[in-house]
């Protein structure tokens, strides 16, 4: 249930960053705030944070759940073991995504200089891409895993069927009547 409130809060949190970012970007809040070249940064840095720290807070549940898990002393089988340890490669692919999307946005809050942050940028924008491209692979790796017990999905020919279908595929008339 904390995990609930904890969620509901950082989603609330980032959607008031949003629209705070959209009523600086038309200027209804004053100038108060740091000039327009910071408030995309200051924006990104907010529901930057507000996200990492939701997906820590997932990653510390879910640490949790598996020493629990562990303590009782429950055996996994071999596709769980294998589901589990993908979540785990995606939840931690994401974390460094989205420490690699801060480290930017917070040098061009701390040295607005361009020359100085270019470096920055370069770096973690390989990072970030080289993340997205890892979690794409583990999405790719992941969803034959989904169904349960090798089940074929719903709605698809299984692989017997498909194999037989083949095999008498040339008992099959070429042509059919209209009648």
């Amino acid at each position: 249930m904390l995990a609930l409130g904890v969620s509901y809060f950082a989603n609330v949190l980032a959607t008031v960053a949003l629209f705070t970012e959209f009523g600086v970007k038309l200027g209804y809040l004053g100038n108060n705030w740091p000039g327009p070249s910071h408030s995309a940064a200051l924006a990104n840095t907010v529901i930057g944070s507000a996200c990492l720290l939701e997906l820590l807070w997932i990653a510390v549940i879910w640490a949790r759940r598996l020493l629990a898990s562990y303590r009782l002393g429950k055996c996994w089988k071999h596709r769980r073991r294998r589901i589990s340890l993908l979540v785990e490669m995606e939840l931690l692919v994401q974390i460094i995504n989205l420490v690699s999307f801060l480290i930017p946005n917070a040098a061009v809050l701390h040295t607005p200089c361009q020359a100085a942050n270019r470096w920055i940028i370069t770096i973690c924008v390989g990072v970030r891409w080289t993340c997205w491209n890892t979690l794409f692979g583990l999405i790719c790796i992941h969803a034959p895993h989904v169904n349960p017990h090798g089940a074929p999905p719903a709605g698809t020919v299984s692989q017997e069927a498909t194999r037989e279908a083949t095999v008498h595929s040339a008992a099959i008339p070429r042509y059919r009547d209209s009648r």
